[in-house]
Parts: C-alpha cells; structure tokens; sequence
C-alpha cells in the first residue's frame, strides 16, 4: 500500500504538470491503461504453492450465498458494521461525486492543483499507515475504523467552509490519513468478526456491499447537488456519513459482548 501511494505520488506529480504544458489528456490516459495492462500481466505470473483441498464439501453458488447473507442475521455486531461501512460510505461517495464539479465551478481548479491536492492524500495516505499499524495493534480495528471514519468526515465541512482553493489541502491530507486506516480498519475488523474457516464468506459480504453502494451512491450526488447547491449537498452527506458513525459505535458494543460471551463460554470462571 506504501508503495502504490509513492508511485501515485509521483504519477499525480508529473501528470497535472504535463497536461497544464499541453499533453493531451488521452495520452495521457493511454499511458495509464498500459501500465494498468502490465499491472494484470505481472498480477498473473504470481505462483502459489499448490492447495490441498480439505475434507470440506463442496456448494453450490447458490448455497454460499444463502449461507453468506445469513451472517447478518447471526451476527448482529457484523451487521451494524456493514450498515455502517454501507451509510457512512454511501455520504462520503456523494460527497466525493461532488468534489470535482465543485472544485472546477467555485475555484476554476487547474491540472497542476488537482495534482498538489493529489501529493498531498498521497504523502497523508504515506504516514497514516505508519500511525494506524500501531494503533490498531494497542486499540483493535473497530476502533481504528471509528476514528478513521470521523476524520474523513471533516471532509465535506472543509469544503462547504473553505473560501480559497488552498483550503482544499487540509481536507486532502484527512481524507490521506483517514483513508490508510480505514483500508487496515475494515480488512482487519471483518476478520475480527469472522468465524473460523468463513472469512471468505465475510470479506465477500463485505465488498459486495461495497459494490451497491459505490453504484448507486453517485447517481444519488448529481440530483441532490443539482437540487440544493454543492455547499447544501456536502451537508447531507456530512449528516449521513455521522450516521454511519453512530452505527460504528453500535457495531463495537455488539462486537464487545460478543467477545466477552465467547470468553466465558471458553472458561467460565474467568473474570470478563
């Protein structure tokens, strides 16, 4: 993860630049979709070791998605978490739809500054993953979730305050930092959350609802923008991604009993 936000650093770094020279735009797409080709070739010449299948039967496609969306109804701590990472992820993606357009029409944004705006996620993202191991280590990952989520909340407020583009900087390094611990926070906590031999079964929950909200979140933003104004929308979003956060809290009860139940049923008389 270091390491693509250093190459994305660097690529957000000569892109702005070049194209505010005069390089077209779809060369320098096309430059992009060969080193992302190349990204997939070098992907698939990865060699595993050969996987010994157990005695575990075999389902059909059907049954593991029976199986896997009754998780949330025997997990509730899960639940809460994945209505959490759904709503809060919903407002942010609403907000993030809007960002561009918004810049472009209140700040005249040039290449060149979309591109500063990009280095400075990119060196944010960078450090977080510096801060947010460790944290996660003293604090667990529902915690490293929560925290993450509400610093990237200060996102849309930065934007419906901020009077000068340069503003926009300080709402590039929280989502950079906020971002690298919500990537460790949510493999980590569904892990947590999984049960022994189903994490599959959860990290697949888990991005398909990543993927409903990533396709209807975006065709949500355009209407509420054109409907109330950018500063208005980035205020509903900020409402909803709080929401989220309070089902993150919600989440970390559940998640708290849980485990304290799982404790004594392993020694009963152990103090919880």
């Amino acid at each position: 993860r270091i390491v693509a936000s250093v190459v994305g650093l660097a690529t957000a770094l000569v892109s702005g630049r070049i194209m505010d020279a005069g390089v077209d735009w779809r060369i320098v797409f096309f430059i992009a979709g060969v080193f992302g080709a190349l990204s997939a070739i070098a992907f698939g010449r990865i060699r595993l070791a050969e996987v010994v299948e157990g005695d575990q039967p075999r389902v059909s496609t059907l049954e593991f998605f029976r199986d896997t969306m009754h998780i949330l109804r025997r997990n509730p701590g899960y639940r809460w978490f994945t209505a959490s990472v759904f709503v809060y992820g919903f407002g942010n993606i609403m907000a993030s739809t809007i960002y561009p357009i918004y810049q472009v029409d209140r700040f005249a944004i040039t290449n060149t500054q979309v591109a500063n705006l990009q280095n400075i996620a990119a060196v944010a993202t960078i450090a977080g993953f510096f801060f947010w191991g460790p944290f996660l280590d003293r604090r667990g990952p529902l915690a490293t979730v929560l925290v993450a989520v509400v610093v990237i909340c200060t996102m849309p407020i930065v934007y419906m305050v901020a009077p000068r583009v340069e503003y926009l900087a300080l709402a590039a390094a929280a989502g950079g930092v906020a971002s690298s611990g919500i990537e460790l926070g949510y493999l980590n906590t569904t892990l947590a959350f999984a049960e022994p031999g189903r994490a599959a079964q959860y990290q697949a929950l888990h991005s398909s609802f990543f993927g409903v909200r990533g396709t209807i979140a975006p065709h949500c933003a355009i209407p509420l923008f054109n409907a109330l104004g950018a500063r208005r929308a980035f205020f509903v979003s900020f409402m909803v991604m709080l929401a989220g956060v309070g089902l993150q809290l919600v989440s970390m009860r559940d998640f708290r009993r849980q485990t304290a139940e799982t404790r004594r049923k392993q020694d009963p008389v152990a103090p919880v």
